[in-house]
């Protein structure tokens, strides 16, 4: 495995049967892989992928799952918490396109979007590090923290400091 977490297979290695992969991410990875997310800290980083090339519809089938214990801050709390995180996934290459040709097709919203090769292969390490980015939160907290607001100021001094009250006048 490289430095930034990178597992690439080219379609020719790609055999009919179902091949399995785990990529389990060592220290340096782990910084690596917080540093690209975001985070504080990952504590720990597991992909356990499937891959199965389908040669007659020209399709490669990728599933599996994505297990990451990822430290968090608190947007209401500012604390530090880890949260597990255990994503399943399933995705579909059309082995006879490129990704770069996807970009400039048009879709139908509800149609499926089936990707294309990068560079005639694939790279497991990118696609299960892209399951965990869609699944973290943008804004975290702790389980059961709710964010209270409460004003300094009561109704009627807003209302008096409000600079837009000179135009009622």
């Amino acid at each position: 495995m490289q430095k930034d977490f990178s597992y690439s297979l080219k379609l020719e290695d790609i055999k009919q049967s179902v091949q399995k992969y785990t990529l389990r991410a060592n220290k340096e990875e782990l910084e690596y892989i917080a540093q690209i997310m975001k985070v504080p800290a990952v504590k720990g980083f597991v992909g356990e992928i499937n891959v199965q090339l389908h040669g007659r519809e020209h399709m490669l089938n990728v599933w599996g799952k994505v297990s990451a214990e990822v430290e968090h801050i608190s947007v209401v709390s500012l604390e530090h918490f880890i949260r597990p995180y255990h994503i399943d996934f399933e995705m579909k290459f059309d082995t006879r396109r490129q990704a770069c040709e996807a970009k400039e097709e048009e879709f139908d919203i509800d149609e499926e979007i089936i990707d294309g090769l990068t560079d005639g292969g694939i790279d497991l390490g990118a696609i299960a590090l892209e399951q965990l980015a869609l699944e973290l939160d943008d804004f975290p907290r702790q389980e059961g923290e709710v964010f209270n607001f409460k004003s300094e100021f009561d109704e009627e001094t807003t209302i008096k400091s409000n600079p837009f009250s000179v135009l009622k006048k």
